[in-house]
Parts: C-alpha cells; structure tokens; sequence
C-alpha cells in the first residue's frame, strides 16, 4: 500500500558520537506509544530480515542515565517518565539552543543524501517542488523503512562528521568512547519531505 501521505520519523542519537542508535517511522502524527517505540529499537539489538540487506553490523545501547528531548507533550507525558524509570534514565529537556545542532545535521543529511533522490519527493520548498512529485510517489512504509535503516546502518553512522574531529568525526567510532559518557538525545520527529 503506498503512503497515503507523508511519514514522521523520530531518531535517537547519542550525543557524543551522533551515532544514529535507532528510529521508528509511522504515517500518522506521533504520540508517547511511538516515541517508546523508538526508544525501544535504540536499545534492543537490531534483528532486521535478509530482504532489508543491511551490509554492517548495527550496534545497540544499552540502558543510559539521560536523554534529551524539545518540550512536546509526546516527550513530557507520563508514559515516558515510567518508562524512563523502569529503564534507570532520566528524562531532560534541551535549554539551550547549541542542542539541537544533532537534529539539524541528521534531517539535512537524510534530505540531501536519501530523499531527494526518491520518486515521490516533495522537498521542504514549495517553489522548488518537482511539478509530479506526488504523482510518481510510489513507495510503502516498508520501502522506506529499509531505506533508512540501511542509510542509518550503512552508511550515515560511518561517515565523519566536519564539524567533529574526535576519531576522525566518524559516529561508529566514537561510539565505544561514547558509552563512558552516555548522553542520548531524543530527536524530535519530523515529517520526511
């Protein structure tokens, strides 16, 4: 069944790496049920079937002290705060604005280096929408679930970042020093254009 309109998307990535440590993709608007759905890929070893086609191995977290989140009613409900309780973290909200570079960087990058290219792409940018983009939208959830699991497992978490130095800026690798100062941020979802 193709997407009756535009998925949302909400990743966790570890702060201190931008090692991309899950996600969940849906069609309708989310809620505290798909925002613990997310948390729960980012902390459970990824079991995807052989037709996903993923080449590397895609780590997990294991249960962390923090993590962050904007003000959304979905981030402040009281299902998350059990849920963070049960796992031992806490549950912080971003106050200054030097926070949410992580979510910047990781939906520029799934635009301009997965999206873009896809039937059916629509872009942020009314004026510069293709004339048929919605005409020649032909792909299902499942599709771009694969997608982006590849993209985030193959490709995005190997790759370095300029702006971060630290063991040559590449998420995989910094991961490992990461798990001494484990802060996870909780990217707030978006609709994928």
């Amino acid at each position: 069944m193709l997407l009756p309109e535009r998925p949302w998307l909400t990743t966790v990535v570890d702060t201190f790496s931008s090692y991309v440590l899950g996600f969940h993709l849906w069609i309708k608007q989310p809620g505290s049920a798909e925002v613990a759905l997310a948390l729960r890929h980012s902390i459970l070893p990824k079991q995807y079937p052989h037709d996903y086609e993923l080449n590397k191995a895609w780590g997990y977290s294991p249960p962390f002290q923090y993590f962050f989140t904007d003000g959304g009613k979905d981030f402040r409900s009281k299902h998350l705060k059990t849920i963070g309780k049960k796992l031992g973290f806490q549950c912080e909200l971003c106050d200054r604005p030097n926070q949410g570079g992580i979510v910047e960087r990781i939906f520029k990058t799934i635009n301009t280096q997965v999206l873009k290219d896809l039937p059916g792409y629509t872009g942020s940018n009314v004026q510069e929408r293709p004339e048929n983009a919605e005409k020649e939208a032909c792909l299902t959830i499942q599709d771009l679930d694969k997608v982006l699991a590849s993209f985030f497992c193959d490709d995005y978490n190997y790759q370095p970042d300029p702006k971060d130095p630290l063991i040559d800026g590449v998420p995989q690798k910094a991961i490992a020093v990461s798990s001494r100062r484990r802060k996870i941020q909780f990217i707030d979802f978006a609709r994928l254009r």
